[in-house]
């Protein structure tokens, strides 16, 4: 399948009726910046009736001037802190609730993500946190390029060019990760829009990613609120997109793997028993075999 590249523009610049205003757009960071703003949205209000309550600029370090901001120790962004409350929830699965309720001393359904310092291993963030995350950072361009989508598995690659700021020395940065959806990560709604939900996993982790958020998003769980990735090995699912493709049954691969005297072949009872070097070396073997019949 030939690469489809799908663009979403940048946020709109401030319109061009405000452009004639002589209006200090980057302040310095020294300047008392909430202040500065107050006088900035005034003046534009004076001329302009019809415009936003509050102007988005940002100063010369790259950050919004209307924001406040959380730093680490070592002077960056801490962008776990920008995060809205309401965007952040406990790990709903349910294998894991006596573990964490035991952790933090409470029922399930009254343990605060913030209030009692819930680690990121034990918390989902939402889309719409993450959609804010990076509206605060700033970005230039955000591409989707669909590797590959089948009714049965869909690969796509997200890739944010982010604006420049202090904390990449000026310098404008490309950032790209890649997510996949099948029928074995996502519940039964979601096999229905398999491209759709890999193409919003494949935001999520280039945000996360990119800004340092190591919780989980509600877009990769799959199945009992378990990371999608983890559900199953890249290699069993595509030795199986390749079987498929191929019109080749479990039981063919098993019989020839026992005719070949392969080791514990005979007690194999699906793909994921098969060693991973094997898996390997039976994609290579039906592609292969497969081409030469289409050469014929």
């Amino acid at each position: 399948m030939s690469e489809q590249i799908i663009s979403t523009p940048a946020p709109p610049s401030i319109p061009e009726s405000l452009g004639q205003l002589s209006l200090p757009i980057v302040v310095d960071v020294s300047n008392n910046l909430s202040s500065k703003a107050e006088e900035i949205n005034h003046a534009i209000n004076e001329v302009e009736p019809n415009t936003p309550p509050t102007l988005i600029a940002r100063n010369k370090c790259g950050l919004l001037i209307n924001e406040k901001y959380f730093f680490d120790e070592k002077g960056f962004v801490d962008y776990k802190k920008m995060v809205d409350t309401k965007f952040l929830y406990l790990n709903p699965d349910v294998r894991r609730r006596t573990k964490i309720e035991a952790k933090y001393g409470k029922k399930f359904e009254e343990i605060k993500p913030i209030d009692d310092k819930v680690d990121d291993t034990d918390l989902v963030i939402q889309l719409g946190g993450l959609k804010h995350l990076l509206r605060l950072r700033g970005y230039n361009d955000l591409n989707y390029i669909v590797n590959e989508s089948n009714e049965s598995y869909a690969s796509v690659t997200c890739r944010i060019s982010f604006i420049p700021n202090y904390e990449t020395e000026n310098r404008p940065m490309d950032f790209a990760d890649n997510a996949c959806a099948h029928a074995n990560n996502t519940t039964n709604f979601g096999k229905q829009y398999l491209l759709e939900i890999a193409t919003n996993r494949a935001l999520c982790r280039c945000i996360r990613n990119f800004l340092g958020i190591n919780i989980v998003a509600q877009e990769e769980l799959g199945i009992n609120g378990l990371p999608s990735e983890g559900q199953e090995d890249m290699a069993v699912l595509t030795l199986k997109n390749v079987m498929n493709t191929y019109g080749i049954t479990f039981e063919k691969i098993k019989a020839k793997l026992i005719e070949e005297k392969f080791e514990n072949a005979a007690s194999f009872k699906e793909v994921s028993d098969i060693p991973k070097i094997k898996i390997f070396n039976l994609i290579e073997r039906i592609k292969s075999k497969a081409a030469e019949k289409e050469a014929k």
